[in-house]
């Protein structure tokens, strides 16, 4: 299955796109602005110096910044920022949403004389779980009741703009959170109970959180290549690899509050792979002690065998440099330089976006063990 959530209302990309990829082409941003149920109130001009940074591994995934100078005096509590892509050339163009942002923190700078505008710091939907708390009484997941539908349950409640796929994940015990926990918290405990990635906003505002799928079983995205149809890149990146220290067996042990609940354990020992012990001659050891008490043996063993490959993942990255073009975190691309003899699988952990003119964008890649 490919999750393509994030090319919403954008074209298909592919060797078709080819004239747009490079040379030849002109790159813009366009700007919306929206009411706090991120709906499209009117264009909004006026934004310039917009950028903005995605990195996996971040709590808010997405963010950046822009300065203001519209025409009008705008309430930023009551209002969001959607940010769109735009590529032309050839005679035909594309575009697609990179972001839906609420704003903090606007700063103006004043002289005797002149009045700057505004600089707005933006950041992803995932703010608002961050921010936001259970304070009123303790939040309960049931024994036996299906954990996405509570997910959903907790999230509609608060008007939160969402998106789960149907699971058939149910707690395997009482589990609660206490007063002041925050909704970002209470959600990634609820997607790791079901196996699934942690939660994101894509570029629409929207919360998703997606079963765990190998990148192996995953379509790619892009192709970044030095030849050939795909994305070309500069013919220079920045590649930093640690294998010494990479694990190559995981033990995950429960946590809960409940002094009577004994805790249960899962362990995974990698065999095959270039850092198992017939390989390195070693056994290196992890150990992660906050897996939920509801889980069975089962998802404790998957999930041993989940956190060991991607720790070993974490290894070895790459960065590229290239044109403007849809991605979204943790999708599964292909790095091909033939003229460095360079094959490699991964996933993206990380891209910008820029205003600037002639600006490229910057990817980090996160090799995958094929």
């Amino acid at each position: 299955m490919v999750n393509q959530v994030h090319l919403a209302d954008a074209p298909a990309w592919g060797p078709r796109s080819q004239p747009l990829l490079a040379d030849h082409r002109t790159d813009g941003f366009r700007f919306e602005l929206l009411d706090t149920r991120n709906r499209v109130l009117r264009p909004l001009r006026g934004v310039s110096e917009f950028t903005a940074e995605f990195n996996l591994w971040s709590t808010i995934r997405s963010g950046g910044s822009c300065r203001y100078a519209g025409d009008e005096d705008i309430d930023w509590t009551r209002h969001r920022i959607r940010a769109y892509a735009t590529v032309s050339g050839a005679g035909r163009s594309m575009e697609w949403p990179v972001g839906t942002f609420i704003v903090k923190a606007p700063r103006t700078e004043y002289t005797a004389a002149t009045r700057q505008a505004p600089t707005l710091q933006l950041f992803d939907m995932m703010s608002r779980l961050q921010e936001q708390a259970s304070t009123a009484v303790q939040w309960m997941g049931y024994k036996g009741t299906n954990v996405i539908d509570r997910l959903r349950y907790l999230l509609d409640r608060q008007n939160i703009a969402h998106s789960f796929e149907d699971n058939e994940a149910l707690f395997g015990t009482n589990m609660s959170w206490p007063p002041a926990t925050s909704y970002l918290r209470m959600v990634n405990d609820m997607l790791d109970v079901a196996q699934c990635f942690s939660a994101t906003a894509d570029p629409m505002g929207v919360i998703r959180g997606d079963p765990h799928r190998p990148p192996q079983y995953r379509g790619i995205t892009a192709v970044f290549t030095d030849a050939g149809d795909g994305m070309p890149f500069l013919p220079e990146l920045v590649h930093e690899a640690d294998f010494y220290d990479v694990p190559n067996q995981m033990t995950v042990v429960t946590e809960s509050d409940d002094p009577d609940v004994l805790p249960m354990r899962g362990t995974f020992l990698d065999r095959t792979s270039r850092f198992a012990w017939a390989a390195t001659g070693r056994v290196v050891s992890a150990l992660e002690e906050n897996a939920p008490a509801s889980a069975t043996q089962a998802e404790l063993d998957a999930r041993a065998e989940r956190r060991l490959r991607q720790k070993q993942q974490v290894s070895e990255t790459f960065e590229v440099q290239h044109p403007t073009l849809p991605l979204a975190l943790n999708d599964v691309v292909r790095l091909e330089w033939g003229g460095r003899d360079l094959s490699a699988l991964a996933v993206v952990e990380g891209f910008t976006y820029s205003q600037e003119a002639g600006a490229l964008s910057t990817t980090k890649l996160r090799r995958v063990v094929e």
